[in-house]
């Protein structure tokens, strides 16, 4: 009897293996057939369940994935990595609650299993459980087993926490070697750019890059900690864009060369936009007035979403304008590239560059026969296959900044993007102090902008008018905070004139606005939608020119309100236009009262207007590519 069931186990794990070789090469049908196989050889297998039901995922049935794990929980109660399934298929789902439970159940099977509590601490943070999330990764790093996995995912909770002081520590105590390679120096460079550690990042990410050249998202963390580095020219960030662009195209392999469209210059364009951003983000904000407006005639518009279902009132909205949703999220580049090849777009749009999400991999492939990167990153996403880069002569003036670029600038007639204020919120109401010795500066940006070029401009706008305060965003209480009061006490800041603000919701953010007499930006990486919310609300801002198309955001939106004493073309003008702003009562006064007006009636408003040009410089795109000869 025993010879029997050790021969049907033997039959049961050659079958496995055969399955699990025809799943890794993409075959889920064929890996099913011997799974099924495997069960009818040895049905009490314990492994059969598990692989059965990742096939049935694989082939999109995931109802039947979740019944087959339930039941093999039915028959053996004590099967913990059933239940850990089971809870990675409810969290696909967004069946939180059941995900959690199978969790549980799992780790209290096997407390070892620190995967499941990796699983349950990520589950609980989304859910805005930070303490239990914290309590799970601790209870699995004190069981011993696995333990750097443990306090690497711990010292990335804390380091969401901005808890950085603390995260560090913990990342210093990881064995690279525990963990994939490059893992751990990846998050060192997420964290040293958090700390506004700049060259620190650099370097960390540099390493990550060493140890696992094929993690080439790693590459893209090196690139966006570059437009932090004041202290870099831009030609040297372009060598690295160009440099990590190209290791980008060699690992997509062979582009597409002929594509399923017609090759007919006044026809109807398919246009295709790829992001991970169609939501509450700045990205999607500004996509809405794009989706709405487009010329449904001329263009019939695809969305790729890479950010997962639409989930808060931007992404609904969009989702609402677009006539064609994709979702691809969890597919690798080369299954949406034959997508979107198949689909016969026209021409594919980029939104991310290298930021978080974004699928260059996709672009290097050339599933379209034009290509073109806009609005979501003002530098070169450095690949050969990217056609256009979607700009301003504002933020990149003819002859000065092509040399940065893998692509062909395309320069829209006015501002590259337009604006159209998400929510309805009134004039601001506050009238502009009179006293320049009580004047309130503010900014809005993301803290990670805050670099240490901005607080050197900053500190000297604040040390010019001593009784002069600085309210600042996304401060919550932790360790940024104190280093940001550190920072500037080292520059001659008391920490007393400093208003230190947690991100608030949107309309609370926007009457915050208001509360400012002037903005100030932040250097080198401007603001855009953040610049564009403050002048909606009456709040002046004086925009600095750059050396950089990142450093001329605020130049470029600035300048589309002809207000000339708001643009400084030195880092000594942008102090002396401040402080002269800051004394002139009367002219805060007047901007208070007419800026709104003033961007009613300017082009970054004109969202009609601005879709037209945009379609324009698609259609000039289209055309171009069909004159050239085949």
């Amino acid at each position: 009897m025993g010879v029997a069931t050790d021969d049907a186990t033997a039959r049961a794990d050659a079958l496995l293996a055969e399955g699990n070789a025809l799943e890794d090469a993409g075959d889920a049908a064929g890996a099913l057939a011997r799974y099924e196989a495997a069960r009818a050889a040895s049905a009490d297998h314990p492994r059969v369940p598990l692989n059965v039901a990742n096939a049935l995922r694989a082939l999109d049935r995931v109802h039947d994935a979740v019944r087959t794990l339930e039941d093999a929980i039915a028959a053996r109660p004590d099967h913990a990595r059933a239940h850990f399934n089971l809870g990675a298929l409810h969290v696909g789902q967004s069946r939180s609650a059941a995900a959690e439970a199978s969790f549980r159940a799992a780790l209290r099977l096997d407390p070892t299993m620190v995967e499941a509590a990796i699983a349950l601490a990520h589950l609980l943070e989304a859910e805005r459980r930070p303490a239990e999330a914290e309590s799970a990764l601790t209870t699995a790093l004190a069981s011993g087993a696995n333990a750097d996995a443990a306090r690497f995912q711990l010292a990335v909770l804390w380091l969401r926490q901005d808890r950085c002081d603390e995260a560090e520590r913990l990342l210093l105590e990881v064995s690279p070697s525990s963990l994939p390679a490059g893992e751990v120096a990846n998050a060192r460079g997420e964290l040293y750019l958090a700390m506004g550690r700049h060259a620190e990042a650099h370097a960390a990410f540099t390493a990550a890059m060493a140890e696992n050249p094929a993690k080439l998202d790693v590459g893209s963390g090196l690139l966006f900690s570059l437009n932090f580095r004041s202290d870099l020219s831009p030609d040297d960030v372009f060598r690295e864009h160009a440099r990590i662009g190209a290791m980008i195209g060699a690992a997509a392999g062979r582009p597409y060369a002929s594509w399923q469209v017609a090759a007919i210059g006044e026809r109807r364009l398919r246009i295709g936009y790829v992001s991970a951003d169609f939501s509450s983000h700045p990205v999607g904000r500004f996509m809405v007035p794009v989706l709405a407006h487009h010329d449904r005639g001329r263009f019939d518009v695809h969305c790729f979403s890479n950010g997962g279902p639409a989930s808060d009132e931007v992404g609904r909205a969009l989702r609402g304008y677009a006539p064609h949703w994709h979702e691809i999220s969890g597919q690798d580049d080369a299954d949406v590239a034959r997508r979107i090849h198949a689909l016969g777009i026209d021409i594919l749009v980029d939104l991310s560059g290298h930021t978080t999400g974004h699928r260059l991999g996709v672009f290097a492939r050339r599933p379209a026969p034009v290509q073109a990167t806009w609005l979501g990153y003002l530098n070169t996403t450095g690949l050969a296959a990217m056609d256009y880069r979607i700009c301003d002569a504002a933020t990149d003036p003819a002859g000065e900044t092509e040399r940065l670029h893998t692509e062909r600038l395309i320069r829209l007639p006015h501002a590259q993007w337009c604006y159209q204020p998400f929510i309805d919120v009134p004039d601001a109401v506050q009238s502009s102090r009179a006293d320049s010795g009580n004047v309130l500066f503010g900014s809005f940006n993301q803290r990670v902008k805050i670099t240490d070029a901005t607080l050197d401009l900053w500190s000297a706008v604040l040390r010019a008018l001593p009784s002069a305060r600085i309210a600042i965003m996304d401060t919550r209480e932790g360790w940024s905070r104190r280093a940001l009061l550190t920072r500037l006490a080292a520059r001659g800041v008391d920490a007393a004139r400093v208003d230190l603000l947690e991100r608030e919701p949107l309309r609370n953010y926007f009457a915050r606005l208001a509360t400012v007499d002037i903005a100030l930006d932040t250097f080198p990486y401007n603001g855009a939608t953040t610049t564009l919310d403050t002048l909606w609300m009456g709040t002046p801002l004086v925009a600095l020119r750059g050396d950089r198309p990142i450093a001329r955001g605020g130049y470029s939106l600035v300048s589309q309100l002809g207000l000339d004493d708001l643009v400084a073309r030195s880092t000594e003008a942008y102090v002396s236009a401040n402080v002269k702003l800051a004394h002139d009562w009367a002219r805060r006064g007047e901007l208070r009262a007419a800026l709104r007006e003033e961007l009613r009636r300017s082009p970054l408003l004109d969202t009609h207007a601005f879709v037209r040009d945009l379609e324009s410089a698609y259609r000039a795109m289209w055309l171009d590519w069909v004159g050239k000869p085949r």
